[in-house]
């Protein structure tokens, strides 16, 4: 379903907590950064989840430098990069982030943008693994753009980031078993196609299992 009008209005974020705000913030850096990778992106799309991951990771490093309570201060940006990553991925489609996260959420209530934080830096290295160049390569260079770093580091000082936006929790803090795992790749493998269609590069059971065991 897709509105015929929106509108953003930052001023009714004024009271929102800062949890809420972490957790909605990161998904939507995820819609940005995993529509961009997409083997269904188009320069329209990019241009969106570029211009959405930018913003976001402009305006963590605010939060970050000034202190939780001053993401109020970049709640237009913040609310205007959540809509830009919202056409990209819309375009595009989510992937193996989502994927992954699904089972966390569903199974033990994790509010979604912290269950797609959960997974997200373990898939992108799992990426790296198997596929670093190619549309990669080109994140690393925006990363790197972003966070003043050398492309080389950029996924893993954006994680850095990410985590002093909002700490990440291992998987045992939520009482979730290390038995559960082949289960849960397995679900996602038959359950979540429509998102593991759009990854950037195909991730085994196996693979997926050791994403789980490696953030445990």
């Amino acid at each position: 379903m897709f509105p015929v009008k929106s509108v953003l209005i930052p001023e009714l974020l004024a009271g929102l907590p800062y949890r809420f705000f972490a957790t909605s913030s990161i998904d939507a850096l995820v819609h940005a950064v995993e529509s961009r990778l997409s083997p269904k992106a188009t320069p329209v799309s990019q241009l969106f989840s570029t211009s959405a991951a930018s913003m976001i990771l402009e305006g963590y490093r605010y939060v970050a430098d000034r202190g939780p309570a001053h993401w109020i201060d970049k709640a237009g940006v913040f609310q205007l990069a959540s809509s830009y990553a919202g056409m990209a991925f819309c375009s595009a489609g989510c992937a193996a982030v989502h994927a992954l996260s699904y089972p966390l959420g569903g199974g033990y209530h994790i509010p979604h943008g912290e269950a797609n934080q959960l997974v997200f830096a373990a898939v992108f290295r799992k990426y790296r693994e198997k596929k670093p160049t190619g549309g990669l390569h080109e994140l690393e260079a925006l990363l790197r753009h972003c966070l003043g770093v050398p492309a080389a580091e950029a996924l893993e000082s954006a994680f850095q980031l990410f985590d002093r936006i909002q700490l990440r929790k291992p998987l045992r803090e939520y009482g979730i078993s290390q038995s559960e795992f082949q289960g849960f790749a397995e679900g996602v493998t038959t359950g979540q196609q429509r998102l593991l269609g759009n990854s950037y590069a195909p991730l085994s059971i196996a693979d997926m299992v050791e994403i789980y065991q490696s953030i445990y």
